[in-house]
């Protein structure tokens, strides 16, 4: 996945799945992390502010099951090349330091 490669060249981790629901995190690590970004673009956010705030992040491994192949993204997120800038603005925002928006700006139009 274009995304996944993408934060781990930016942050030097080794993800399979950046989107992988199944995580588990350290309340404590997490305190300090500012997040404000709904749905699919949370993870992004939080891998870039993790990398930021030096935690360290260990993957294990989870059996993929997908049931449900017709499974599709909805609204204008259906689109991957939208979905890939709405992600990519995510980063800049997060590389940038620019955490004065609550969220990326249109995301509204995104959702």
């Amino acid at each position: 996945m274009a995304v996944t490669q993408l934060l781990n060249d930016i942050t030097g981790f080794q993800l399979t799945d950046a989107f992988c629901g199944f995580k588990a995190y350290k309340v404590e690590k997490l305190k300090n992390l500012i997040l404000t970004e709904p749905g699919y673009g949370m993870p992004v956010q939080l891998w870039i502010q993790a990398w930021k705030a030096g935690l360290e992040v260990r993957e294990l491994p989870v059996k993929l099951i997908y049931k449900d192949f017709t499974k599709r993204f909805h609204g204008n997120l259906a689109n991957a090349e939208t979905r890939l800038e709405y992600y990519k603005k995510i980063i800049e925002t997060e590389l940038d330091g620019k955490r004065e928006r609550e969220k990326v700006e249109n995301f509204s139009k995104l959702a």
